[in-house]
C-alpha cells in the first residue's frame, strides 16, 4: 500500500498489491514448510518409541503409537513397514497382511524384496495357525471345517512360495530357494488325501 502526500486514505498501487501477494505467499510456504517438519518429526518420533516398545516386548503399545503415526501420515511406508511388523509381533495377522499388502500397493517403496519376504513369512505364519485350527477341528470330528481350515492354510503357503519367488526374481539366494522347496513338498503332501 502506498500512501500519496494530500491524500486521507492509502491508495492500491500494482507495486504495493505484488508485493503484499508475495510476502502472503511467503508466510503461508514457509508455514506449510514448518507445519510438515513438525508433522514429520512427530510421526519419526512415534516411529522409535513405537520400535524402542517392540524391543522392550510391548507389542500392543508399539502397534497403539504406530497407529497414532498413521493418524498422521497414513501413506509413510517406514511407519506402514513397522506397523505390519509390530502387528505379526502381536499375533494380529490379517492386520498384518492387510498392512503389508497396502504397503506393496504404493508406486515405489524402499527394499521391495524385503517387504515381500515379510509378507511371506506373515502368509506362512498365517496357514500354520489355521492347521493348528484344522488339526482341532479334526479332533472335534468337524471334518468339513477342518477341510476349510486346511485349503485356507494352502493359499497362504501358495501365496508365500509366489513372493518368495518373486523376491528371488530380485534378489538370489540359495536358502529361499531351498525353503520354497520345503513349502512346494508341503503343499504337494497336503494337497493328495
Amino acid at each position: 500500500m502506498t500512501l500519496k502526500i494530500g491524500q486521507n486514505k492509502p491508495q492500491i498501487t500494482r507495486g504495493s498489491l505484488a508485493l503484499g501477494a508475495i510476502i502472503l505467499a511467503s508466510a503461508l510456504f514457509l508455514s506449510g514448510c514448518s507445519e510438515k517438519v513438525v508433522y514429520n518429526r512427530s510421526v519419526a518420533e512415534l516411529n522409535q518409541k513405537a520400535m524402542a516398545l517392540l524391543q522392550q516386548g510391548n507389542t500392543a503399545g508399539a502397534v497403539g503409537r504406530l497407529e497414532s503415526a498413521i493418524d498422521l501420515y497414513p501413506d509413510e511406508p517406514n511407519t506402514l513397514h513397522n506397523l505390519a511388523v509390530a502387528y505379526q509381533a502381536n499375533g494380529e495377522l490379517d492386520k498384518s497382511i492387510v498392512t503389508f499388502e497396502r504397503l506393496l500397493s504404493f508406486p515405489e517403496i524402499p527394499d521391495v524384496d524385503k517387504v515381500k519376504k515379510s509378507l511371506g513369512v506373515v502368509y506362512e505364519e498365517k496357514a500354520d495357525a489355521l492347521y493348528v485350527k484344522a488339526e482341532e477341528a479334526e479332533d472335534e470330528k468337524k471334518q468339513d471345517e477342518a477341510s476349510r481350515l486346511k485349503q485356507d492354510a494352502l493359499a497362504y503357503y501358495q501365496k508365500a512360495i509366489e513372493l518368495y519367488t518373486e523376491v528371488l526374481q530380485i534378489k538370489p539366494d540359495q536358502a529361499m530357494e531351498s525353503h520354497i522347496d520345503i513349502l512346494g513338498k508341503k503343499l504337494e503332501e497336503e494337497a493328495t488325501p
